[in-house]
């Protein structure tokens, strides 16, 4: 999408989401089409500037470690690169005759990036990004296991929710790091001119429209658009309603969404939800549950809004206008949110495991590493210790951030990471725009006997 989006404008890639015929869109045939597609990931996704940790003594018979990270102009993928250069040169100093290299690469197309990469024999040892299902499930990443069990050394201080998302047929594929479960944000500024109190624990569906037509009301402002709340429609969210329902979305063994996804009572659920974001107008439906939520709290355009936890940090400035709590539930439904991670995986076919394996128990499992008290400025950490270490358990704010760890779930995009042949974004907006639980349940099932047509294929 990236290639056509660059190449040859938003037009013809919404075009494309609707119809998808490529040849008559492009005017071009696929052979010609794949070549030139080809060339814009070698200029865009296959060169781009090594950054090298200094060594610390002679770089003659050094042994080097090399880190993958992606990285953008702003954000998380910026400071992360720079926080790992860091303590890679502490990890040097530490080990003399290492040298750690920081390999930094664009975050757009970072799969795609790792598998060329691979596939030229060129060296990586760890790498830092998005945990990709599909890359666990063909053995790319190293089983940590192993490793655990020859220090004598457990998983239990990760927390377990997230160390099962990177377990992957027994094999722990991943340290799952920067977990984003779905939080409720609120304005503290709003809430009290309406002498309301701030929210606690997790409130129900039907109290947060309540509330989102109050603050709406007591916040408008002339020639200024201002929502009571924004709620984000994605698949995260999808889950996340379905999961605090008490119902899966996927089937237990993964491979089928007929019966599950498309279940009476998941249509009915999803309505629910969207009968109170539509039903006015003191509620904005948004498309993702990351920048969209963010700007509209950090222009103080909403009184609350359904956000990925990774917000808070970048909210923080302004800590003082800002609360946060458990995201909303079923009145007779249980806690649950879908959480994504990143992971730092060790490369299977790396001939450095050990010295890799080094690296990620001393700066990264160690919970008196001092990498935790900068990494627990910019995301959550996944150390039980560290955090209890850092006392950030004590923080209000934290203390519900890190609680939800214990809720989450995780997303059918890791459990099959082949269900994005059905197009998930193209559904939403189906389900988005969907006058009943019928129209709804219909756009359900069609997805769902897409895919399961899709997965017996492969059988």
């Amino acid at each position: 999408m990236d290639f056509i989006h660059t190449r040859y404008g938003l037009p013809l890639l919404q075009r494309l989401l609707r119809e998808p015929e490529v040849e008559s869109a492009f005017h071009k045939d696929l052979a010609e089409l794949e070549s030139e597609w080809r060339q814009f990931v070698c200029d865009n996704y296959l060169s781009h500037t090594i950054t090298t940790a200094p060594a610390t003594g002679s770089a003659e018979g050094a042994e080097e470690l090399v880190i993958l990270i992606p990285t953008a102009s702003s954000g998380s993928f910026r400071n992360r690169a720079q926080l790992f250069q860091k303590h890679a040169q502490l990890f040097e100093k530490a080990n003399p005759g290492v040298i750690v290299t920081i390999e930094t690469f664009d975050h757009w197309g970072r799969e795609m990036y790792l598998r060329r990469r691979l596939q030229r024999g060129e060296p990586v040892d760890l790498v830092l990004s998005n945990f990709y299902a599909s890359l666990a499930q063909e053995g790319v990443y190293a089983d940590l296991l192993p490793f655990y069990q020859a220090d004598r050394m457990t998983t239990d201080d990760l927390y377990k929710t997230l160390a099962d998302m990177t377990t992957v047929n027994g094999r722990l594929t991943g340290i799952p790091m920067s977990p984003q479960p779905l939080v409720l944000f609120y304005n503290k500024e709003w809430f009290d001119q309406m002498g309301l109190a701030y929210p606690s624990g997790a409130m129900t569906w039907q109290q947060y429209f309540e509330i989102s037509k109050k603050l709406k009301t007591a916040n408008r402002e002339t020639g200024k658009a201002v929502y009571g709340s924004v709620t984000p429609f994605d698949m995260q969210f999808l889950e996340t309603v379905a999961l605090s329902n008490g119902l899966q979305v996927v089937s237990p063994d993964d491979t089928t969404l007929t019966g599950y996804i498309d279940a009476e009572s998941v249509a009915e659920a999803l309505k629910e939800v969207l009968d109170g974001i539509n039903k006015g107008t003191s509620s904005k439906l948004v498309s993702n549950s990351m920048m969209p939520p963010f700007e509209e709290l950090k222009s103080h355009n909403t009184g609350m809004a359904i956000g990925q936890a990774g917000m808070y940090f970048y909210l923080s400035k302004r800590r003082s206008d800002f609360g946060v709590a458990a995201i909303p539930k079923p009145a007779h439904g249980v806690q649950a949110t879908s959480s994504y991670i990143t992971t730092l995986s060790m490369i299977a076919s790396s001939n450095k495991q050990q010295l890799a394996w080094k690296f990620m128990k001393d700066v990264i499992l160690d919970g008196n590493s001092p990498f935790h008290e900068d990494w627990g400025k910019l995301e959550l950490l996944t150390s039980k210790a560290a955090v209890h270490k850092l006392e950030l358990h004590l923080d209000p704010d934290m203390k519900v951030l890190y609680e939800q760890l214990d809720y989450a779930n995780k997303p059918v995009l890791y459990r099959n990471p082949r269900i994005r042949k059905i197009n998930p974004s193209d559904l939403l907006r189906k389900l988005a725009s969907s006058k009943s639980k019928k129209s709804m349940q219909r756009e359900l099932s069609e997805a769902a006997l897409q895919f399961d047509a899709y997965m017996e294929t492969l059988t």
